[in-house]
């Protein structure tokens, strides 16, 4: 039986859990309420806040932009801090409500869930568009590395293999893996990681092998290749845990 929830966040309650959110992942939001909210669940960025101070001893005009997955996780984080009961392993949406925002919630469906970690937008879904015949149930996306661990340390995602993607900065792919695997105690340091490494020279595609990326290919692969690779990694991991 598929169960369905709908989680409302009025506009100050959402506010609260951006702010949070940004500390988290070093975006912090001015002391000031926002003169522009632009929300757009469908859309990445989803949402840009817009800070004008009132005078110069407040600061300069900014704007911070948050992706979709971003504020999903937020919400979810903030629910377990309000200790919010939530169904296990469902899939989220996030939606808009009036002035704020809503988490909906399907619990019950199965199949696979896919991380995608990749700094262009437009990267992430060619990859998604790759990923069409394995058709997952859920594909979580991250524009960087610590959006990534910040998503998966919160607990609510988790997801059955993570791809970098081609466009994700060295550094930034081997901080991600080393970190992940730094804590074998927890779920996201067995889940395998497949590395899109093109253009990325030899050395680092080594160091991340030796970091604990599951494979790594540095040239383009088709949709089938895509879907074999996919695949064989998922199912390695499950048969060995």
């Amino acid at each position: 039986m598929i169960e369905r929830r709908a989680i409302i966040f009025p506009e100050p309650e959402f506010l609260n859990a951006l702010r949070d959110l940004g500390q988290s992942l070093g975006r912090t939001l001015p002391d000031l309420v926002p003169s522009r909210i632009e929300f757009n669940p469908d859309a990445n960025p989803a949402i840009t806040l817009e800070f004008t101070p009132e005078s110069p001893e407040q600061g300069e005009k900014t704007a911070v932009t948050f992706s979709r997955d971003e504020i999903t996780e937020s919400l979810l984080a903030f629910c377990r801090d309000q200790k919010v009961p939530l169904p296990e392993n469902a899939v989220q949406r996030l939606a808009r409500h009036k002035d704020g925002a809503a988490l909906l919630l399907e619990s019950g469906a199965t199949g696979m869930h896919v991380m995608v970690v990749d700094g262009q937008e437009k990267m992430r879904a060619i990859i998604h568009k790759l990923l069409a015949k394995i058709a997952p149930s859920r594909i979580t996306d991250a524009p960087d590395g610590a959006g990534a661990i910040y998503m998966l340390l919160s607990g609510g995602v988790k997801p059955d293999i993570i791809i970098c993607g081609p466009q994700m900065q060295a550094d930034d792919a081997l901080d991600f893996v080393r970190l992940l695997r730094k804590d074998p105690t927890r779920y996201h340091s067995h889940v395998p990681v497949l590395v899109l490494a093109a253009g990325k020279p030899e050395q680092t595609c080594e160091t991340l092998r030796q970091e604990g990326a599951s494979m790594i290919v540095n040239k383009p692969v088709s949709a089938m290749e895509f879907e074999t690779l996919v695949r064989q990694l998922c199912g390695h991991w499950r048969a060995g845990h």
